[in-house]
């Protein structure tokens, strides 16, 4: 009986120790081909207004965006005073056993990142973690159109 109750034990703590890892984040399987295409927006900072264009065709644009933004370096913050432009091609990807739902960014020059889609007020967004997901620092992005 001890051992059925420390069986049960680890697995309630695995199963709050994820939900606690993941507990800001609103995830939407709304990310279809039809919801991304379009214009998407995040909120200027410093001399940055970020838009993202995805476009049927599977192609993307990104403008305005902080350098290091996307396949930045983990630990460095964007520079939001070196707005760049990147482009490339988009896809719909899903982790359902993390219950991630995303589209994922190859640029032209071969770094891939993934915007990551989310529900908040009925409303869907997608953002981009910056730095540890834990401490829940995003872009935001919100369709324009």
């Amino acid at each position: 009986m001890s051992r059925l109750f420390g069986s049960a034990a680890v697995a309630i703590a695995i199963v709050l120790g994820l939900t606690a890892c993941n507990s800001g984040y609103h995830p939407s399987e709304r990310v279809a081909n039809a919801n991304v295409i379009g214009t998407w927006t995040a909120p200027a900072n410093g001399k940055s207004s970020p838009a993202m264009e995805f476009l049927a065709d599977k192609t993307f644009q990104g403008t305005g965006l902080p350098s290091g933004l996307f396949c930045g370096d983990f630990f460095t913050e964007p520079d939001s005073a070196s707005p760049v432009t990147v482009e490339g091609d988009w896809s719909i990807g899903e982790d359902r056993s993390n219950n991630l739902y995303f589209v994922e960014l190859t640029t032209d020059d071969g770094c891939v990142d993934r915007l990551y889609s989310e529900e908040l007020a009925n409303e869907f967004h997608l953002f981009i973690w910056i730095g540890d997901p834990d401490e829940d620092n995003t872009v935001t992005f919100s369709k324009a159109d």
